[in-house]
């Protein structure tokens, strides 16, 4: 997979933040503390750094594994992708973490262990959604 792929499929993944948020990509930039510049070329399918990952991920409390999301799915057509559901993507992301890096647990184990990383997953987006309800200094 290319950097064009990742790229585009990050790209995304911001839409969807600026959606959910109901903000510019000013704003954007602004509460990832990067250059406005920078996260306009976010949005013509530029791969960022890990480092401008993390503070995407920071300033608009969201897991980076969220941003990368399963760049597969990422890439489907707009008319076949289905609306947005960060309930069920936060327990899929966790179940597919777990299974790569723990595949001989039993099934309460795993089952254990995706709910605790599901719900630190759901805490973020919670979180997110509680920021969006507070006005930003600018009045958005």
């Amino acid at each position: 997979m290319g950097k064009s792929d990742v790229g585009d499929a990050i790209r995304i993944r911001l839409e969807r933040l600026l959606e959910l948020h109901s903000i510019s990509k000013a704003e954007l930039a602004r509460r990832a503390n990067l250059p406005s510049r920078t996260v306009e070329n976010y949005f013509k399918g530029h791969a960022p750094s890990a480092e401008a990952l993390f503070m995407i991920a920071s300033g608009m409390h969201v897991p980076v594994d969220w941003l990368l999301g399963d760049l597969f799915l990422a890439m489907r057509s707009q008319n076949q992708s289905d609306d947005f559901d960060p309930i069920f993507e936060c327990i899929r992301s966790a179940a597919q973490e777990l299974l790569e890096a723990e595949p001989l647990l039993t099934t309460d184990e795993l089952a254990r262990k995706i709910a605790t990383n599901a719900r630190q997953k759901i805490d973020h987006i919670e979180h997110a959604y509680t920021a969006k309800a507070e006005p930003s200094a600018d009045g958005q």
